[in-house]
Parts: C-alpha cells; structure tokens; sequence
C-alpha cells in the first residue's frame, strides 16, 4: 500500500472532523489540508462518498450522545459552579445553586397553611344541614385568617 491512500483517507477523516464543526464542506476541505482551489465541488464529492457519508452519521450519533443532559450532569454542573462560585467569594450564585440541588434532591416543598376560624367551620356545617345558608360573607383564603364580612 502506498503512502498516497492513507494520506487521503486521513484528510477524508480530517475532512469529516472539520465538517462536524460548522457544517461548511468548502471550509472543511480547506482546514483538512486540501487545496482552496476547487474547495467548493471537492467537498460535494467528499460529502457523495458513502463511507464519508456514514462516518459523519456516526460521529454525529456520538456527539449527540455525549450531549445528551441529564439529571445528574446538572447537578454535577451545579456543584462545579457553586466551588468556582465559593472560590470567587460570590455567595449569591452559591445559594442559589444550593437552593436548585435542594430543590432537585426534593429538600424544599412548597407548602401552603390553610387557616379557617372556628365560626367559619360553624357557618360552613350549617350550610350542609341548611342550603339555604348564605357563605358570601366568608373568605376562604389561604394565608390568614380574615375577619367575616357582614
């Protein structure tokens, strides 16, 4: 076997990484140390060739899964990010990561106090017995307690 195959097939892997990074066939060529002259038709034939073709499907399956994000990642991301954070004494971005990995491990649950007066508990039964009862003068909010409107 020559030298000349194997050096085209490392510039068509060349070719191909080159690709993969902008998506450009005329730059790819030039970057993978073809000749600028007739960049534009070499990239054509290039992206034609089957077995190029196939190692860009395949290297963009790779990149994807690499990609991929998932729940643990982010919370490795979170912890980099609140040390780097830590070592530039900026406190705000590590509570604020601490809050999200909080959040994420389930530490922080929303709750909200439901708060009923014992009169409106009263007026509330009595409308079971009697329909007729009238409840507009209470509020049922969930904050606090509040005084009946009459």
């Amino acid at each position: 076997m020559t030298d000349e195959p194997k050096k085209m097939a490392t510039r068509h892997l060349l070719f191909v990484s080159e690709f993969l990074k902008d998506r450009n066939g005329t730059q790819a060529v030039i970057r993978a140390g073809f000749s600028p002259v007739g960049a534009s038709s070499r990239a054509i034939t290039l992206l034609r060739r089957p077995d190029v073709g196939l190692l860009i499907q395949e290297e963009e399956r790779k990149i994807m899964l690499e990609a991929t994000v998932d729940v643990v990642w982010v919370l490795k991301e979170l912890k980099k990010n609140m040390f780097r954070a830590i070592d530039a004494g900026k406190l705000d971005v590590v509570n604020r990561c601490l809050e999200l990995i909080g959040k994420q491990i389930g530490m922080f649950v929303e709750r909200s106090s439901i708060n009923v007066t014992q009169d409106q508990i009263e007026r509330v039964e009595r409308r079971i017995i009697d329909p007729s009862d009238d409840l507009d003068g209470i509020d049922f909010s969930l904050d606090e307690p509040r005084a009946l409107k009459h």
